[in-house]
């Protein structure tokens, strides 16, 4: 398994849109986590501490888990983003957000990933899964200059849409 077929598996399992948006934001999150390859963490990319049959922790402070299986690997990541905390991931995802929204979703949460701010999820996700680096000209550092204040005013218009009859 690739990082873009995890990416994939992930959305799937979610039940989100499996679309370019999508993907280059989880290989983009898989590449600043580096599960699985770049560490003991096996089946498990976005390094998730949520425990499963058989999973264990090979020595992580963050109690960060090795699975057994991809499909298990999958799962926990999806049982973990169903928690509360990570609203605003799903969010960005569900509404298959610009990828720079998507990552600066994923450092207002609790998972831990950390030096978010600043980086380009097109050029992670190119280097990283060999996703396609297709950014639209200018969009990351217009995004970027806009900060977390951009990625509240996106989810917050989410939310908003919802109450607006049309």
């Amino acid at each position: 398994m690739t990082p873009h077929d995890f990416a994939s598996a992930l959305l799937d399992r979610l039940g989100f849109p499996n679309n370019q948006n999508n993907i280059v934001s989880i290989v983009a999150w898989e590449a600043l986590e580096g599960g699985h390859w770049h560490n003991a963490a096996k089946f498990n990319p976005l390094n998730t501490s949520q425990p499963m049959p058989g999973s264990f922790n090979p020595g992580f402070a963050a109690n960060v888990q090795a699975y057994v299986s991809w499909d298990q690997g999958i799962e926990a990541t999806a049982k973990t983003l169903l928690y509360a905390a990570y609203s605003p991931i799903r969010e960005a995802l569900l509404h298959s957000a610009d990828p720079n929204i998507t990552l600066a979703a994923i450092a207002v949460t609790p998972w831990g990933t950390k030096n978010v701010a600043g980086k380009d999820p097109y050029a992670l996700a190119s280097s990283y899964g060999g996703t396609p680096d297709v950014a639209p000209a200018g969009t990351f550092g217009r995004v970027a200059k806009l900060g977390a204040g951009a990625f509240a005013i996106v989810i917050g218009l989410s939310f908003l849409s919802r109450g607006v009859k049309r």
